[in-house]
């Protein structure tokens, strides 16, 4: 959970809290290429870096790709564009 105090302190009080760093600019792109290649996409290089640029996490870069794969799909492409993640920016 991103928010510890939502827990229950009885339940918390038997737990070990685990800090993660935030994920690098690379990593994030890493995971929008990945994303896009499960989702059977080829996605620009350029639009990797928009989704770079713009997602604060690894979730984030997911949801960007699942959406321009959307509009990619709607308009009957297998290619995500720059374009199409600027658009879901």
């Amino acid at each position: 959970t991103r928010s510890p105090s939502e827990i229950s302190p009885a339940i918390r009080s038997r737990c070990q809290e685990i800090f993660f760093r935030p994920l690098t600019q690379d990593e994030i792109k890493w995971i929008a290429e990945n994303a896009a290649l499960r989702g059977n996409f080829i996605i620009e290089k350029n639009a990797v870096s928009v989704v770079g640029s713009y997602a604060d996490n690894g979730r984030e870069a997911v949801n960007m790709i699942q959406l321009a794969g959307g509009i990619a799909l709607a308009e009957e492409r297998n290619i995500i564009s720059t374009e199409d993640v600027e658009w879901v920016a």
